[in-house]
């Protein structure tokens, strides 16, 4: 089978691994993944949140719409430059930052010790 089959179903697989997490707070992969990007990086502009959590930036906006709906996020004028802004985590989203990244660390350990297990042999060959 191809590496990229593969890959796609070991996607779904991390993405089934992390639902629960995701559930619990109300949220999907993808704002997940730019809640740990943020706690990672601190505040970002808009296209380079994108590009970090590997979107288009024409397609973000409504996943920052989501988020800051839900109040994890906020738009802040940016310091040096009148014209851009930046995405900032609100309160609501750095209280989160402890149970989400302890249990993705957690969800990525189990992950990566049963990577070997999971993926079909003749994949990593």
């Amino acid at each position: 089978m191809m590496i990229y089959v593969h890959a796609w179903k070991l996607k779904d697989h991390i993405e089934e691994q992390f639902a629960p997490l995701c559930d619990q707070h109300g949220l999907n992969i993808n704002d997940l993944h730019v809640l740990m990007i943020l706690y990672q990086q601190g505040d970002l502009m808009p296209s380079k949140l994108a590009e970090a959590a590997g979107f288009r930036p024409t397609s973000f906006t409504p996943l920052l719409d989501r988020l800051e709906q839900r109040g994890l996020i906020q738009r802040q004028k940016h310091p040096d430059d009148r014209r851009a802004i930046l995405i900032a985590l609100t309160a609501a989203g750095e209280a989160l930052r402890d149970p989400l990244v302890q249990t993705a660390l957690r969800i990525e350990r189990e992950v990566r010790d049963t990577l070997l297990d999971w993926l079909p042999l003749e994949a990593v060959e």
